[in-house]
């Protein structure tokens, strides 16, 4: 997970998290500097999750994600991503660990570009469908893999 300009819903996510069926450890990119010490306040206020912060000097963005996950392919064969103004079901973890196939990337926001033009314009994809986008809020990606193969639509409920 990355923050930045919701610090203030990262104690809702931890919450979210510790509410899973399978509780996951978290990792989070947090690409706001100023905002460091509250990120660690916040982590340090909770135990039901083992969480890992990775503080960036620089805003990396939505990317911080995918280097953090570079880390992790090195001891899970998956990592899932959250956002940090998402809402989501105690079984989210547990559905995408179900829905993870090798050399695959599952989203909840997955859809096929309509225009190659604009962003905006997206058809919304059926769970299983192949797709040309995948949004990194509620995905679940084979992380042990160099090369994937697919993008595919997910059935998590994620809000």
């Amino acid at each position: 997970m990355c923050t930045w300009k919701r610090v203030e819903r990262l104690p809702r996510t931890l919450e979210l998290l510790a509410a899973q069926t399978e509780i996951p450890d978290l990792y989070v990119w947090n690409n706001n500097e100023a905002a460091a010490d509250r990120v660690d306040e916040i982590v340090r206020g909770q135990t039901e999750i083992a969480t890992s912060v990775i503080h960036s000097p620089a805003n990396a963005g939505g990317f911080g994600r995918f280097l953090a996950a570079r880390e992790l392919a090195k001891r899970s064969p998956l990592v899932v991503f959250v956002d940090d103004d998402q809402e989501f079901d105690p079984d989210l973890i547990a559905t995408f660990r179900a829905e993870h196939e090798p050399r695959t990337i599952t989203a909840a926001w997955a859809a096929n570009f309509v225009s190659g033009e604009d962003y905006w314009k997206r058809a919304e994809a059926a769970p299983g469908e192949p797709v040309t986008y995948c949004g990194t809020g509620g995905l679940v990606a084979d992380a042990a893999s160099s090369r994937i193969l697919a993008c595919t639509g997910a059935r998590p409920s994620i809000g």
